[in-house]
């Protein structure tokens, strides 16, 4: 997995991101992640302003040997809910958190 720049993300991606950003989201991260020979996965990561909503894009092919997008939003709000509700969902996120800080000290 490597980052890479929007621009180098095939134009189908490059498209689904620039309607968010027309929306006023920014770009967080762009990612490529070669499968095979053949197959290579694309990730964007974008976030509102106040970064209240997460929308990940997923670009790969598909069995029918098409370029598709899938989205997925995340909002902060049902992550707040699931940490009040589940003691599992909770120490998972601080797991990985104290993962993160200790990534960003090295």
């Amino acid at each position: 997995m490597k980052s890479i720049k929007l621009e180098e993300a095939p134009k189908v991606l490059q498209e689904a991101v620039q309607k968010h950003l027309e929306a006023g989201f920014e770009v967080l991260e762009v990612i490529e992640e070669p499968r095979d020979e053949r197959d290579t996965f694309y990730e964007a990561t974008l976030a509102t302003n106040d970064h209240s909503t997460i929308i990940n894009l997923f670009g790969y092919t598909n069995v029918f040997k098409e370029f598709v997008v899938d989205e997925q939003i995340f909002d902060t709000w049902l992550a707040i809910k699931a940490m009040k509700v589940s003691k599992v969902f909770r120490n998972k996120i601080k797991r990985h958190l104290r993962t993160i800080e200790r990534k960003e000290e090295e």
